[in-house]
């Protein structure tokens, strides 16, 4: 925004003129010439001159709404049911003037200074509530928000390329999440608007409200905008919307409190006929009452998320969607089973995108009673050594720790994720495996049919334990009955198998992994009940667990050498294994003459 705290000399000589034309105006209608003046400012003055003289003509426009000298909510071409004082030349010329004074602001929109993008919003938005003042004194209704000019400005701001973050973030605070009908009919013209360009069809006029209505180009410059600008536009508006979840949570409005809605039927047959008679007569009524209705919002939120999953999303924000899809939109919804499709083939898409669908399509099914039996086999399918560089890893580990909690699962399904976790836990990453040995833990624990893999014992030598196998890697892994690369879980043989991975595990190299793969007690006593999976142990990296190791205090020191030595020197080096060394005289001398230093040093 411009902020300078130092007018230049030009600018001071601009805005104090904007002043005397502004007091010239609303002194006297034999000024009003001076509006077109202000105006030309507006459009070909510098950035602060600019400013102010959008401020300026704010101010003369709420003047004359206020006055009634302009009727803001009738369209530049309309006539019908006029006063017939609207007629007189001046306050055609005003009301001429007025939406020439609109679609300036709508074109600042698309301006690529914020300074003049948010000034631009608030003048739109003043005007919207003397629009919305001005209709329901015309027909005599409780104050309630308007929607004739407010179409526009959603049009003007989703379908824009100069959409940033200081403009989202000032529509986002100063009017969507402040006000209940702001927001109301914001989701109620993005879905008007998606419908008509899926449908093809032209901008209705009120959309382009302000623009040159003589021809097509504003409507043309809006509808050709790219889908993936729109998409990313309207996702930001509506993405972590507060909705209200109880009837008293729809307490802010911007244009006034409208009448309350009411569920209670009368009895009465003359009051049934004026309450028809005022419904029939006045529109506003209807939404006014919607307005303080919990239901109607939720419909309307419903019907502009499903219209807004039917664009073609760009990647990066159907990953966005997908990601609090559970918390911030499903729970919303009046009937959440219509996404079953929506979710479902983004489950089938794979990768992190199945992978960030797996909280809505489980919801879903838990609390919707939706029929999904290819669930577990498609994220069965999911565990693959891509999962261990995915940004969402964390978030997949606690999730599969969910879904897999429950009792009705089948043995060999259970036993298949153990072992394919397991083995994925032997070629992933120290910090991977330290995350996956807990869930492998944990899922043994919550299903004690699979304690199985810990008993089972190779055909070659019954008597012994698999966990105590001190057999060759080659040998162990061609004696495995389970087939990694088979993706169905019911044909993989893991209930055949057994865990000898999690032995492997205890000699890994790096402490941290060797001691969590020691949970699981070599007698298969499970010593704890579970592990809980926080993001300290299922989010860790190099650098976390580099951090821990150099901050964990070491009482017996630190091993530099993988045998520990006797001595330093020996009389004939042979206590360094590995290298051979060719004395000569000079050492050999040296050795004889001093025994009591190679004594001292053993």
């Amino acid at each position: 925004m411009m902020s300078s705290t130092k007018r230049s000399e030009p600018t001071a000589k601009a805005t104090d003129n904007i002043r005397q034309l502004e007091k010239l105006v609303l002194s006297s209608n034999e000024n009003l010439n001076n509006i077109v003046a202000i105006m030309k400012l507006v459009e070909t003055g510098q950035d602060e001159t600019k400013f102010y003289a959008m401020k300026s003509l704010q101010r003369i426009f709420v003047h004359f709404i206020d006055s009634g000298d302009i009727l803001p909510h009738l369209t530049p071409s309309s006539k019908k049911n006029e006063p017939a004082d609207a007629l007189s030349s001046v306050k055609v010329w005003l009301r001429k003037k007025y939406f020439g004074y609109v679609n300036i602001l709508l074109k600042l929109l698309h301006h690529e200074e914020p300074g003049l993008q948010i000034p631009a919003l608030d003048g739109l938005m003043a005007i919207v509530l003397k629009v919305s003042e001005a209709f329901c004194r015309a027909e005599q209704t409780a104050p309630s928000f308007v929607n004739i000019l407010f179409p526009s400005v959603i049009a003007h701001l989703i379908f824009n390329d100069q959409f940033n973050d200081k403009l989202l973030e000032s529509w986002r605070q100063q009017y969507l999440l402040k006000f209940d009908d702001v927001r109301f009919f914001t989701l109620v013209n993005i879905r008007r608007l998606l419908e008509n360009r899926r449908s093809g069809a032209k901008l209705s006029d009120d959309f382009i409200l302000g623009a040159d209505l003589s021809s097509t180009a504003a409507a043309e410059a809006l509808e050709n905008i790219s889908t993936d600008v729109l998409a990313t536009n309207i996702f930001q508006i509506i993405q972590d919307l507060r909705m209200p979840t109880i009837p008293s949570e729809l307490d802010g409005f911007f244009a006034g409190t409208p009448e309350k809605s009411t569920s209670k039927k009368s009895t009465d047959g003359s009051s049934l006929k004026k309450r028809a008679h005022a419904d029939s007569s006045s529109k506003i009524s209807k939404s006014g009452r919607k307005l303080t209705d919990l239901q109607e919002h939720r419909k309307v939120f419903t019907k502009c998320w499903l219209e807004f999953l039917k664009v073609s999303l760009p990647t990066f924000v159907y990953k966005q969607v997908l990601t609090n899809f559970h918390e911030m939109v499903l729970p919303h919804l009046t009937t959440p089973v219509l996404l079953m499709d929506f979710l479902s083939s983004s489950y089938d898409v794979g990768g992190v995108i199945s992978l960030l669908s797996l909280n809505g399509l489980f919801l879903l099914m838990h609390k919707h009673n939706l029929d999904y039996p290819d669930f577990y086999p498609k994220l069965y399918g999911l565990l693959k050594p891509d999962i261990f560089y995915v940004k969402y890893r964390a978030r997949f580990f606690k999730l599969a720790q969910i879904f897999l909690s429950s009792t009705h699962l089948p043995t060999y399904l259970v036993c298949a994720f153990a072992k394919r976790l397991a083995r994925l836990a032997l070629l992933a990453p120290p910090p991977v495996s330290v995350a996956i040995l807990p869930l492998v833990y944990n899922i043994i624990v919550m299903h004690p049919a699979a304690q199985s893999l810990l008993h089972r014992a190779p055909k070659h030598d019954p008597t012994n334990q698999v966990l105590m196998l001190k057999l060759d890697a080659d040998e162990i892994v061609s004696s495995d009955p389970f087939s990694f690369d088979e993706m169905d879980p019911s044909k993989c043989r893991a209930s055949e198998s057994s865990l000898w991975e999690i032995h492997a595990l205890t000699n890994h190299y790096v402490p941290s992994v060797s001691t969590m793969a020691k949970i699981f007690d070599i007698q298969g006593e499970m010593r704890k009940q579970q592990y809980k999976l926080e993001d300290e142990v299922v989010d860790q990296s190099y650098q976390s667990m580099l951090q821990f190791e150099l901050k964990r205090r070491n009482k017996h020191g630190f091993p530099l050498a993988f045998n520990k030595p006797s001595l330093f020197f020996s009389a004939d080096l042979s206590n360094f294994d590995g290298f051979s060394f060719q004395k000569t005289d000079a050492v050999a001398t040296e050795s004889q003459e001093s025994p009591r230093q190679t004594r001292r040093l053993q």
